[in-house]
């Protein structure tokens, strides 16, 4: 396909039929054979890839099993767990993908879905989920630079007294 590093941010409708709009920055990059997963960390997302990005996908998660030691029927059932969970639209004449119940359920998709462009990927997101997500996120952020600021200034403290 023509661009092939996704990225920004397009937010989209589900409609009453579980369709959204497949926006023309992804399709540029992904073409009309895309493919769409459930995030592979659980974190409640859908993943838009093209069939190269489907492709390589199966072959990091066999790669994975293999450095974890699996054997042939373990790789099998991890690489049949990701492809059955993939779904494989076809965008309709205007553009639009139909999402299955199962990957509507599982990212929580209800009216604004956010799309967003990560290489060569793209997320599919719950408005509402991302923004609990990215609120959380900057908490942690918040929390963790709180704990080295202090404990650079322990540190200081330290060395000033010794």
């Amino acid at each position: 396909m023509g661009q092939t590093c996704m990225s920004g941010r397009q937010t989209v409708q589900l409609d009453q039929r579980n369709r959204i709009s497949y926006p023309v920055t992804y399709r540029n990059a992904i073409g009309d054979t895309l493919y769409i997963s459930p995030d592979q960390r659980s974190r409640g997302y859908l993943i838009m890839r093209s069939k190269e990005g489907f492709e390589k996908e199966l072959e990091r998660i066999e790669q994975e099993c293999i450095e974890q030691g699996d054997d042939r029927e373990e790789i099998e059932d991890a690489r049949r767990d990701f492809a059955g969970a993939t779904q494989n639209p076809t965008p309709d004449k205007n553009k639009r993908i139909t999402l299955n119940k199962e990957l509507i359920e599982y990212a929580g998709l209800q009216g604004a879905v956010v799309i967003i462009g990560i290489g060569e990927y793209a997320e599919i997101w719950d408005a509402d989920r991302l923004q609990a997500y990215e609120e959380e996120r900057a908490r942690m952020k918040a929390l963790k630079r709180a704990k080295k600021d202090a404990a650079k200034r322990a540190k200081m403290t330290a060395e000033e007294e010794a």
